[in-house]
């Protein structure tokens, strides 16, 4: 995992001796095998020292650096798309020093306005004595930081895992954080991380860390670009593809020669598929694909769609049979404690690293068809990872909690309201205790939490909507946008952000037009009619399967305990679940995630 880590410090109590080792347990915690390290102290002086590390896979366009001139210190993690006005100077420099000569040559908001592409900064002010923190509005980076003004010490780290040594050994869930976090439980921009003095920099922010706290000093919105809204149908449609093409085209430039590439036979795969051939034929690049398909014995075989995929590009296929057995809650033992930092759903699945397809050290894999996430294919790793990737990158995976952090978002689409954006619906049931929800205020805080589902949205809402697949490729079909699938570039993103909604969706059924239509002359006429089966008997199953377990966690919910749920209705609750009668399933999952992760956590009550 590609990560930045750093601490300062600001006294002459005891926290000075423990420095060496504590940058040796940030970089220990972010680190996963095969990276390379670079490591510094910035400054020693007046009883205050700065310490900076990063570490790179080199692996897909993201990278990282340090920098230190003059006043400034500065560390680099992620990948730039391109630059406003002067793209020379990123042809020139290292990213990190490219950020320190736009910050002195335009100040802070003027430099991360003109840098674009999926990245996290910190800035140490040696004048100052402050540090500056940045995340981009595609948020894919996590940036978190510690921050006590009693000790004069602040951390900041690409992973919870970093800070977590910075508490001293607490372990108090912070109550506020629960509050947040079930009146809104799929939200994305969350200050508050679970413990007291850890938070999140929130995508697009910049926070600025001194000796009075902490402060947000603005936030950079994603570029929505009125004028193509105002396009033809065609002049769209023309833009899109040419967008589309260079992403694959990227993305096959920076490829070892051979992509494994998990072919369901559905759109997004199959765009990929027929646009990468195209590609590598016309360039006669000394890359192939290499494909992979999970056919659903019981429930939806797609199979023939990709043998359709595969037979027009000339590329070869294997398939591989599911049984449709979910990893839900295999992986669920009252007595086991696991290192996870927040809550995730990666508590709802096998955690078993032997559920993962294991050959020659490599990684078989994907685009991100949600069926074969909930249906449990063994065969089937989050994000288009390359091969011989295996051993670096899954203790990311594990760690960071991606290894089903997505997994109840995928069952979305099989639920879906015309108010599936309201995220409160248990607010006005009593699973909630009357007591708690009056303490912080919880209708209040709904209130504030409500996505309007008038066009556009927000903007970061509808951003990250297009990022995470909820647009013009939806939830089903994603092609999640970090290190470990960069498919989709900033330029495509920021365009489909700005494209009318009939571009995206125009019925439920009728979603990804605008990539129906633009890449119209490579589809077969069988995929484009297609009609995706939901494999949602497969999942009730596997929820009722699961029963005894789900009753286990209703007896020892720390929720209940610390007299939030109410226990009779929380049963209620897991029986809906069970039989297919509940309405909020997403929203009913992440708060399951929540007590799940109470109860697991490795530092106990």
């Amino acid at each position: 995992m590609a990560f930045l880590c750093g601490y300062v410090y600001h006294s002459d109590n005891d926290f000075n001796r423990q420095g060496d080792e504590l940058l040796k347990d940030m970089i220990r915690k972010g680190q996963t095998r095969g990276e390379n390290v670079h490591q510094t102290t910035l400054s020693v002086h007046l009883n205050t020292e700065v310490k900076m590390a990063t570490a790179t896979l080199d692996y897909r366009g993201y990278e990282t650096s340090i920098y230190a001139r003059n006043n400034l210190s500065v560390a680099f993690v992620g990948r730039i798309d391109s630059i406003s006005d002067d793209n020379s100077a990123w042809n020139r420099s290292v990213p990190a020093e490219l950020v320190a000569s736009f910050i002195h040559a335009y100040g802070y908001e003027a430099a991360f306005k003109k840098i674009h592409g999926d990245y996290c900064v910190s800035v140490y002010e040696s004048n100052s004595k402050s540090v500056i923190l940045f995340r981009s509005e595609f948020g894919n980076k996590k940036l978190v930081f510690y921050c006590n003004r009693s000790l004069g010490v602040y951390g900041w780290g690409s992973c919870l895992a970093q800070m977590i040594q910075f508490e001293e050994g607490s372990t108090a869930i912070s109550e506020e954080y629960i509050a947040d976090y079930i009146t809104n439980p799929i939200n994305n921009r969350r200050r508050l991380t679970p413990y007291k003095n850890i938070f999140n920099v929130l995508p697009g922010e910049c926070v600025r860390i001194g000796a009075n706290g902490f402060a947000s000093m603005f936030l950079k919105e994603p570029l929505f670009h009125k004028h193509i809204g105002k396009l033809k149908e065609r002049e769209a449609e023309e833009q899109f593809f040419h967008l589309f093409y260079d992403s694959v085209k990227n993305c096959l430039q920076q490829s070892t020669p051979e992509i494994v590439l998990h072919l369901s036979g559905g759109m997004d795969s199959s765009a990929i598929a027929y646009i990468g051939s195209d590609i590598i034929a016309k360039e006669k690049m000394k890359t192939a694909f290499l494909y992979y398909h999970t056919d659903h014995i019981n429930d939806g075989s797609e199979v023939n769609f990709a043998r359709i995929v595969a037979e027009q590009t000339n590329y070869p296929l294997r398939v591989f049979q599911a049984h449709n057995e979910s990893p839900f809650l295999s992986g669920f033992d009252y007595g086991r404690k696991i290192s996870v930092y927040e809550p995730s759903a990666v508590v709802l699945g096998s955690l078993d690293l032997e559920h993962f397809y294991l050959e020659n050290n490599k990684v078989v894999i994907t685009g991100m068809g949600g069926d074969q996430v909930i249906n449990g294919n063994r065969f089937y790793l989050l994000g288009l990872l390359q091969e011989n990737k295996f051993l670096t990158l899954i203790n990311e995976i594990r760690e960071a909690g991606f290894l089903y952090s997505l997994w109840p978002n995928l069952i979305r689409p099989f639920f879906r309201r015309d108010t599936h954006y309201d995220v409160t619906s248990f607010l006005d049931r009593s699973l909630i205790n009357p007591s708690f929800s009056e303490k912080w205020d919880m209708k209040e805080r709904a209130k504030k939490s409500i996505v309007p589902l008038k066009y556009p949205l927000s903007r970061q809402d509808e951003f990250e909507g297009i990022v995470m697949g909820e647009q013009w490729m939806p939830i089903d079909g994603f092609h999640h946008m970090d290190t470990r699938n960069p498919f989709l570039s900033l330029p495509l993103v920021e365009f489909c952000f700005s494209l009318p909604i009939q571009y995206k969706r125009r019925k439920f059924h009728n979603t990804k037009v605008i990539l129906k239509k633009a890449l119209s002359k490579y589809f077969h006429h069988e995929i484009l009619g297609r009609h995706k089966s939901d494999h949602s008997t497969d999942l009730f199953k596997s929820f009722r399967k699961q029963q005894k377990k789900l009753n286990e966690i209703v007896l020892h919910s720390e929720l209940v305990r610390m007299g939030i749920f109410n226990q009779k209705e929380y049963r209620k609750h897991m029986d809906s679940l069970c039989f297919g009668s509940m309405d909020k399933v997403v929203h009913f999952l992440k708060l399951l995630e929540l007590d799940v992760w109470l109860m697991l956590r490795e530092t106990g009550k």
